[in-house]
């Protein structure tokens, strides 16, 4: 299933473990859990451990996953090391700005940062300070909009935060530059820095009033794009205001894409595909071929669209996704693909990282 909202080890993400916002726990005052600053045990089962994202950081590929833990590839992903870091939650997702310098967050609220290619990391949030921070932001905006409902909802949405503790997780980022990043998560949950992570800043409202879980984030031709659950689906042009958008599928997203040609696509469970050719403002549902979870995506420089399946297979398309009539069977489902330096591609999944060669994306018609 998906574990605590990330795409995680074992079974069907139809079965996604999420939060319940109508029986959450109370944890009134609680101290920050252990594991938020205890540091990442260093052990060999990191390699084959449940991995959750990819970047390429100029020459080095860094995987990051479960247990703090992050492996670190300077040959193209033929051999890996586990580097150390200062938390032991599960991270979900990494980016980098430049070769040396990106961020990975994960659960409890944890956002850590990198200055030397992902060797070592400092944590800059956890779930303790955000939601302060969110209450901070929320009372501010209440007391300058009195009678407002959004300011209202929002001022209560912190509280509850401040009540449950550090039990949301950061699930997507987006890295725009080495200053300025986004990370997003459940419930709503989103922060943005705007100085390198000195300062991160919660995100009151992008659009989304009921506080559904971002499981996606891409910058877009200037545009902002935000997906998740219930068909959650919003861009923004500015970075400030947002627009819902409406895609004709209603269940979760999982991740979006776009082709060289500037074609939007959007994946999620049961093998959905939705694809647009206007920006988003319009939708219309493909075939992938597949009818389990569709996890993760990349765009390959010659331009074919490779995306990864819960059911431990790749699906190809050369058509700007239009048709995906190759697939390919892996090792192990589907958590985030990348494709190297030297023409191969990354997977990992639930048992670590493993290396493909593009020659074997010829698949099967």
């Amino acid at each position: 299933m998906f574990a605590c909202l990330a795409v995680c080890q074992s079974a069907h993400a139809d079965n996604i473990a999420r939060f319940d916002p109508t029986n959450r726990p109370t944890q009134a005052n609680a101290a920050p859990p252990e594991a938020i600053d205890r540091p990442a045990l260093q052990t060999v089962k990191s390699a084959v451990a449940m991995m959750l994202s990819i970047a390429v950081a100029g020459d080095r590929i860094v995987v990051v996953g479960e247990r703090g833990y992050v492996l670190l590839s300077d040959d193209n992903g033929k051999s890996w090391r586990q580097t150390p870091t200062p938390t032991s939650v599960t991270l979900t997702s990494v980016g980098f700005a430049t070769p040396t310098e990106g961020w990975a967050v994960g659960h409890m609220g944890v956002i850590l940062h990198t200055t030397d290619g992902g060797s070592s990391w400092s944590k800059q949030l956890d779930g303790i300070v955000a939601a302060r921070s969110m209450l901070a932001a929320a009372t501010n905006q209440a007391e300058g909009a009195l009678g407002n409902p959004a300011a209202k909802a929002a001022l209560e949405t912190a509280r509850q935060f401040i009540e449950d503790g550090p039990d949301k997780p950061f699930l997507s980022l987006l890295v725009e530059n080495s200053r300025h990043a986004i990370a997003w998560g459940a419930f709503g949950l989103a922060f943005s820095t705007m100085d390198a992570g000195a300062s991160w800043v919660p995100i009151i409202d992008f659009g989304d009033p009921h506080g559904l879980h971002v499981y996606a984030s891409a910058r877009v031709n200037g545009s902002t794009y935000v997906a998740g659950e219930r068909g959650l689906l919003v861009r923004s042009t500015d970075g400030r205001n947002f627009t819902v958008l409406a895609p004709t599928y209603k269940g979760t997203l999982f991740g979006l894409l776009s082709t060289p040609k500037g074609v939007l696509l959007l994946y999620g469970l049961r093998g959905t595909l939705l694809r647009s050719d206007d920006g988003g403002n319009h939708w219309e549902e493909t075939s992938s071929g597949v009818n389990e979870s569709l996890t993760s995506g990349i765009v390959l420089n010659d331009g074919r669209v490779v995306l990864g399946c819960q059911c431990a297979r790749i699906i190809v398309s050369t058509d700007d996704g239009r048709d995906f009539p190759r697939s390919v069977d892996v090792s192990q489902a589907v958590t985030a693909l990348a494709e190297t330096r030297d023409g191969a591609i990354i997977v990992a999944g639930p048992r670590g990282v493993t290396r493909m060669e593009l020659s074997g994306l010829a698949g099967n018609p």
